[in-house]
């Protein structure tokens, strides 16, 4: 999720299931990353979710990520 503004901020970004632990991101939280760009109607997302596995609990894990979308 983003806002409106430019450049966006970005608020949420949830990528599901990768490798059984469930990643993503949430601003204000202190873990991981992210940030948008924004060139007209495409858009660009990157940064770090993080997660936990819950094989090893007491390990979160961190993965990069990249996103690109054009909005018509």
């Amino acid at each position: 999720m983003l806002t409106d503004g430019n450049p966006p901020e970005v608020k949420s970004v949830g990528l599901g299931n990768v490798n059984g632990v469930t990643l993503g991101y949430t601003s204000g939280t202190g873990q991981g990353n992210a940030s948008a760009t924004k060139d007209g109607s495409h858009y660009k997302i990157t940064g770090t979710a993080t997660g936990v596995d819950m094989a090893n609990p007491m390990s979160p894990v961190n993965k990069s990520f990249e996103i690109e979308v054009t909005c018509s």
